[in-house]
C-alpha cells in the first residue's frame, strides 16, 4: 500500500515522464468534465438529466460544496488525492484479500498485491511496444494509477470490495448472523458500484448467476437486496430528475419513458449487438489468421483452466474468478465503444483479472514441477535398471 502511493506520488513528480501531464491534471479524455458539469448543476440545486450514472458527479458535488470552487482544476487536487492515493493504497489490501478468499493461499494472495500494485508499470513497458509509445503511455499509465477524474478508480474499487465482502460471507456458518450481514453488505457495495458505472453490472451478474448455479438461494435474495438498496441513489436520481426510475444511464437513448410518461423503444438506439462483436473480433484480430488462432488457443486454454480451477475450489469460485473478468470484456467487446478505445475498456477485465492470472501461474508451475518429478522418477528407475 504504501509502494503504490509512492508510485502515485512518483508519478505527479514526472517520474515516469508523461504527457499532457500539468500539474495535477492527466489526460484522460472528456468524460470528466461531463461529469463536472453535472456536478455543477448538483451543488447549485439544479440538477441535469443526464445519460451518465450519477456517483461521480455527486462525489464531484460534494467537492464543489467543501472548496468553494466552481473550476475543474480548482477540485482536481482532492479529486486525485481521493482516488489515486486513497482508494488506489486500500485496492491494494482488498486485491490480497479478495485473492486469499478465492484461492485460500497466502503466496497466491501477496502475488495478486504485487502485481496489481505494480500494473501500471508492466502497462508501462508493454505499450513501449508500440509505435505510439508515449501517446498511450500518457493516456493510460495515470489512468491504471487512478490518476484522474474518471469513474473507473471508484467503480473498481467498490467492485472489488463487493467481491470480498460476499466471499467472505460466503465462507461464514450458514447460521451466523454475520454471514447474513456480510452477504446483504456486499450486495450493497455492489450495488454503489453501479451508481458509479453502470457497466460494472455485468460482473455483478456474475455473482448472482454463481449464487444461483450453487443453489444460495438466501444468498442470491440477501445479495439482491444489498444491491437494490445500494444502487436505490441512482434510482431515486433517475425519477427525481431524468422523469422516470427507469430512465437509466447509457438505456435511456433506446429505452424509457419521454416526459409524458408513454413507454418508448427504439431498436437503432441500441449500444450492442451482434455485429459490433463481429467488428471488435475483426480489430483484435486485425485480420490476421494467426492471430484469430491465437485467440482461439487462449480460449481453449481458458476452458482448460476453468475446470482445473473448479476442480480445485469449486464452482463459486471459479466463476467468480474467471467469469467476473470475462463478463467485463464481453460486455464491451460487443458495443461500438470498444472500438473506439480498445485499451481503456480492456483494462477494468485485466485489474479483474489479477487473481486468476496468479493462480494461472502457479497452477502451470505445480504442473510444471509434477512433470519434473515423475521424470527425474523415471530416468532414477532407468538408471537402476
Amino acid at each position: 500500500m504504501l509502494v503504490r502511493i509512492a508510485m502515485s506520488w512518483l508519478l505527479l513528480n514526472d517520474i515516469p515522464k508523461l504527457l499532457l501531464h500539468d500539474g495535477w491534471y492527466f489526460s484522460s479524455g472528456s468524460d470528466e468534465n461531463l461529469y463536472y458539469a453535472i456536478s455543477q448543476s448538483i451543488a447549485l440545486g439544479h440538477p441535469r438529466v443526464t445519460s451518465v450514472a450519477m456517483g461521480q458527479p455527486f462525489v464531484m458535488a460534494v467537492l464543489v460544496w467543501l472548496t468553494g470552487r466552481l473550476e475543474y482544476r480548482g477540485v482536481l487536487p482532492w479529486l486525485v488525492i481521493w482516488q489515486g492515493f486513497i482508494l488506489a493504497s486500500l485496492s491494494v489490501w482488498v486485491m490480497a484479500h479478495l485473492s486469499y478468499e478465492l484461492t485460500r493461499n497466502r503466496g497466491q494472495a501477496l502475488a495478486s498485491a504485487f502485481t496489481w500494485t505494480f500494473s501500471a508499470y508492466l502497462l508501462w513497458l508493454v505499450l513501449g511496444l508500440h509505435s505510439q509509445a508515449e501517446v498511450l503511455r500518457s493516456a493510460y499509465v495515470a489512468r491504471q494509477l487512478w490518476m484522474n477524474g474518471l469513474t473507473d478508480p471508484p467503480s473498481l474499487f467498490l467492485t472489488m470490495l463487493g467481491l470480498l465482502i460476499v466471499l467472505k460471507g460466503i465462507h461464514e456458518s450458514p447460521q451466523s448472523q454475520r454471514r447474513d450481514t456480510l452477504l446483504f453488505m456486499g450486495g450493497l457495495t455492489l450495488g454503489l458500484a453501479a451508481t458509479f458505472r453502470i457497466q460494472t453490472g455485468a460482473m455483478t451478474g456474475v455473482l448472482l448467476l454463481a449464487l444461483l448455479w450453487n443453489r444460495q438461494w438466501r444468498g442470491l435474495a440477501l445479495t439482491s437486496a444489498g444491491l437494490v438498496a445500494g444502487f436505490s441513489p441512482q434510482l431515486w436520481y433517475s425519477a427525481a430528475v431524468n422523469g422516470n426510475i427507469l430512465n437509466m444511464p447509457y438505456l435511456s437513448n433506446w429505452i424509457g419513458f419521454d416526459p409524458t410518461g408513454r413507454f418508448y423503444f427504439t431498436g437503432q438506439g441500441i449500444q450492442f449487438s451482434l455485429q459490433f462483436l463481429v467488428d471488435n473480433l475483426i480489430l483484435i484480430t486485425r485480420g490476421s489468421w494467426a492471430m484469430a488462432l491465437l485467440e482461439i488457443a487462449v480460449a481453449v486454454a481458458g476452458i482448460y483452466l476453468f475446470l482445473n480451477c473448479r476442480r480445485q475450489h469449486g464452482s463459486f469460485v471459479a466463476m467468480i474468478m474467471f467469469g467476473v473478468p470475462l463478463a467485463s470484456l464481453g460486455l464491451h467487446v460487443i458495443t461500438f465503444v470498444f472500438a473506439i478505445d480498445p485499451i481503456r475498456f480492456a483494462l477494468p477485465a485485466l485489474s479483474m483479472g489479477t487473481p486468476a492470472g496468479v493462480w494461472t501461474l502457479f497452477f502451470a508451475a505445480s504442473k510444471l514441477q509434477t512433470k519434473i518429478v515423475s521424470w527425474r522418477s523415471v530416468l532414477d528407475a532407468k538408471g537402476t535398471l
